[in-house]
C-alpha cells in the first residue's frame, strides 16, 4: 500500500504511517509530500477541515504522475471554539484513490484556558504554547506523559479510516 503523506513533520509521518500499517496490518509505503497551503496562522473551526480537504485536492493533482499512491493524508492542527471553551485537536483529511471518497478523523482536544483565548486568535496556538511551556511537547506535559500530540494524530487518523469500512 502506498501513502502520500501531506507533511515534512516527523511526529505526523511517524504517527499516521503507524495507523495505516495497525489498521490494515501491513507496511505501507510512504512518500511524504510539501504542500504548503494557504492558511491563516491559527486556523479556527470549519477553516481547519477545509485546508485539510484543500491539500488533499490539490496535492493529488500534483503527484498524479509522480506517485500512484492508494491514499492522500493531510493532518491539520487547530483551535475549535465551543460554548466559549477552546480546544486545540488534529484533523485528518485521508482520500482513498482507490475508491473515489474521502473521510475525516478528529482527536481528542487538548483544553485551553480562557485566559489564552485572545492571544491564542491574533497569534496561534503554538506560539502561545512555546511560550508557556519553553519549547516542551504540550500534550505530553500537561497529560503527565499519558497523551501526546502523536497519539492525537495515530488516534485522528485510525478514526477517519473506519470511515471507508462502513460499506
Amino acid at each position: 500500500m502506498k501513502v502520500a503523506i501531506i507533511s515534512n513533520d516527523d511526529v505526523k509521518i511517524k504517527a499516521i504511517s503507524r495507523a495505516f500499517e495497525e489498521f490494515f496490518s501491513e507496511k505501507c509505503e510512504v512518500k511524504a509530500v510539501a504542500n504548503p497551503s494557504e492558511v491563516s496562522k491559527q486556523p479556527i473551526n470549519d477553516e481547519i477541515f477545509n485546508v485539510a480537504l484543500t491539500r488533499v485536492c490539490e496535492t493529488e493533482e500534483m503527484i498524479k504522475d509522480d506517485f500512484k499512491c492508494d491514499y492522500i493524508v493531510s493532518a491539520e492542527s487547530g483551535i475549535i471554539e465551543r460554548s466559549h471553551i477552546f480546544f486545540n485537536f488534529q484533523v485528518i483529511c485521508i482520500w482513498n484513490c482507490n475508491r473515489p471518497m474521502f473521510a475525516f478523523g478528529i482527536s481528542s482536544g487538548l483544553p485551553i484556558q480562557a485566559k489564552y483565548s485572545n492571544e491564542i486568535k491574533e497569534t496561534s496556538a503554538n506560539e502561545v504554547m512555546d511560550k508557556l511551556f519553553e519549547g516542551k511537547e504540550v500534550v505530553s506535559y500537561l497529560s503527565k506523559g499519558i497523551f501526546s500530540r502523536e497519539k492525537m494524530l495515530y488516534d485522528a487518523t485510525i478514526m477517519a479510516l473506519t470511515h471507508f469500512n462502513w460499506e
